[in-house]
């Protein structure tokens, strides 16, 4: 799914019982809603957020990851993140280092 009004791709594939979701862009407050919509876990699925095309990351972005590790969790699921480059790289370790950062979820 593409929205040039947002700057997102988000792309998932699915596999016996593992999912990998790449997002690519500007991951931000309206990708937050989009990706909110997407995202809907079966329960045991292990799920992989991949960051690595992603240019810049706020924290409705960050809330869009917490949203589907709650999702995840609720779905018992497990959620990881990787990948993280650069800004967004940064951004989450800051929110570690600050302590604001969701205990459980794995950030590789």
């Amino acid at each position: 799914m593409q929205n040039e009004r947002v700057r997102f791709d988000v792309a998932t594939t699915c596999e016996s019982g593992r999912c990998v979701i790449k997002m690519a862009g500007q991951l931000d407050l309206s990708a937050r809603i989009i990706f909110d919509e997407l995202f809907q876990p079966e329960p045991g699925t292990v799920i992989e957020v991949d960051l690595s095309a992603v240019t810049f990351m706020d924290c409705g972005g960050y809330a869009a990851i917490v949203d589907a590790f709650t999702a995840a969790r609720a779905g018992r699921c497990a959620l990881r993140v990787t990948g993280a480059r650069r800004q967004p790289r940064r951004l989450l370790a800051l929110l570690s280092e600050l302590g604001l950062d969701e205990p459980g979820l794995a950030v590789v």
